[in-house]
């Protein structure tokens, strides 16, 4: 395309992109800063509901990235190093390197400029913005610009080494490094170049026209034979398109599962420490009853035995810990010795309301087996609809034909029976997660004030270090299976979304 001037592309989209045009957002006066810079735009940014919504043009320009407008596609693209980031008109629907992430609310339109919703900024390019509502001002920060600070001030001193072992990782990092790694969608990749080869092979004359005849003569039964290869080769091609996106869907689940069980993990693991000191505190005391008669040798016994048992739990819940992010490494195609700090938290979401009719019907016309089944089943009709009643034919004959499109029919209804019900069956689950997960904050909120209570006793003496840790540990417990319900909750929400994500997964 012909380039305009690095950004000036950006006021001309609004005769050609129909995006929602702002009303009723609230306009004061927000100052934002990049990297401690101040920006000045030609639009403002402006809260529209409870969201912040600033201009496409202005902030991306200061975070260094490029703008394109593709008029084929009807998109905008925005390119920073190994980055694109794809928006369409009227859709919430926005794409980081082809991963879809969902956008708090549509790109909107006003005063001819684009606006898109702050957080997606940090979201995409790795940025860190903090709002102040006081002063209503943004903040952003570059992640290499915080690196760079840091690194300025620690060399003073001494000489800083750069490795992966301090690095933080965020999920989308993680699904980026597992993707670029990923030998099979590069398999997956050269499948679809496979098909292709093999499909052009059967020349461009079957592309666009059928065989003519009725078939019975051994040159119209060639021709028929060789068309029915075509549609055979043409089906192996847009199933191996089918499968590239599919083995996405699997892979960006496998990562949401391994960076999810070392967060769920690391919890756990806190808990368990709090366990030990609170039976490190228990054994304590029990030493000193032993020797005052207050219990017997036997139940001395019986809490050294505790103890020792709790420390092997917590060794077992390091031991998993590690495990969870070797795992991950291993995903990413890194080593196993490297060590991540994830910085993406887990946050309960209620899911709205949904049609789960509705919702079945739209994942069967995406699922990938729902997809084979239908493809098979339309070539061994079209191996019908073009059977050659010639003796040269070989193969099946037209009646065991009719039964092998029937079967596929039968096969065809009843896998769409099968992951209609497990929709329905993750559905119930996650309504259930989230009826677990109301009770464990109402039984946290209890646990937490009665925790306050408790420490006000300590310090003034009315009660022991013990019962002070015994209540921090059943917030500890409580905390840590808020955590686990969240985790669930996120896996389930990716497959109720796409069931076929947990097909490849263990």
């Amino acid at each position: 395309m012909n380039k305009l001037s690095k950004w000036a592309i950006i006021p001309l989209l609004a005769g050609t992109l129909t995006f929602p045009q702002l009303t009723h957002a609230e306009q004061s006066s927000i100052s934002v800063y990049v990297d401690g810079n101040k920006v000045v735009f030609d639009q403002n940014p402006v809260i529209y509901g409870d969201i912040t919504l600033v201009p496409l043009r202005g902030v991306f320009e200061k975070l260094g990235a490029k703008v394109d407008w593709e008029q084929a596609t009807q998109a905008v693209k925005v390119m920073k190093e190994d980055k694109t980031i794809t928006l369409k008109k009227g859709s919430k629907d926005a794409f980081i390197n082809n991963i879809l992430q969902k956008l708090d609310t549509e790109p909107q339109l006003l005063n001819n400029r684009i606006m898109v919703p702050l957080r997606f900024i940090s979201e995409t390019l790795d940025a860190k913005v903090d709002w102040n509502g006081a002063t209503r001002t943004i903040n952003i920060t570059q992640s290499n610009s915080t690196e760079n600070n840091t690194n300025s001030v620690a060399n003073t001193n001494t000489s800083v080494t750069k490795n992966e072992n301090s690095t933080t990782l965020t999920y989308n990092d993680a699904l980026q490094k597992v993707l670029a790694y990923s030998y099979a969608l590069k398999t997956a990749g050269n499948e679809i170049n496979k098909a292709e080869e093999s499909r052009d092979d059967f020349g461009e004359y079957f592309r666009y026209s059928t065989p003519f005849g009725t078939g019975n003569s051994a040159e119209e039964a060639q021709a028929r034979q060789l068309f029915l290869g075509m549609l055979s080769a043409d089906d192996k091609v847009r199933k191996a398109n089918r499968d590239l996106e599919a083995k996405k869907d699997e892979i960006t689940y496998q990562v949401k599962q391994a960076y999810n069980d070392i967060l769920d993990k690391e919890i756990n693991k806190l808990y368990n420490e709090k366990a030990l000191a609170v039976e490190e505190l228990n054994f304590k005391l029990a030493k000193v009853q032993l020797t005052q008669g207050v219990i017997s040798q036997v139940q001395y016994e019986q809490l050294e035995n505790k103890l020792d048992a709790t420390k092997k739990t917590v060794e077992a819940s390091e031991k998993a810990l590690s495990q969870g992010k070797v795992k991950l490494n291993q995903l990413m195609g890194v080593s196993s010795n490297n060590t991540y700090k994830l910085v993406d938290s887990q946050k309960f979401e209620m899911m709205e309301d949904v049609d789960v009719d509705y919702h079945i019907t739209k994942v069967l016309e995406q699922h990938p087996a729902i997809f084979e089944l239908e493809q098979a089943k339309n070539l061994a009709q079209k191996s019908i609809d073009y059977y050659s009643y010639n003796p040269t034919t070989v193969g099946e004959n037209y009646e065991t034909k009719k039964i092998t499109v029937a079967t596929l029919g039968n096969q065809l209804a009843q896998t769409k029976d099968s992951i209609a019900q497990g929709i329905r069956t993750t559905y119930l689950n996650i309504k259930s997660l989230e009826d677990q997960y109301a009770i464990l904050q109402t039984n946290l909120s209890n646990a937490e004030k009665s925790l306050q209570v408790t420490k006000v006793q300590y310090e003034v003496g009315q009660t022991t270090e013990l019962d002070l840790r015994q209540k921090e540990l059943q917030v500890a417990d409580l905390q840590a299976k808020i955590t686990d319900t969240i985790v669930k909750l996120d896996n389930l929400h990716a497959v109720f979304e796409k069931p076929w994500v947990a097909m490849g997964a263990s």
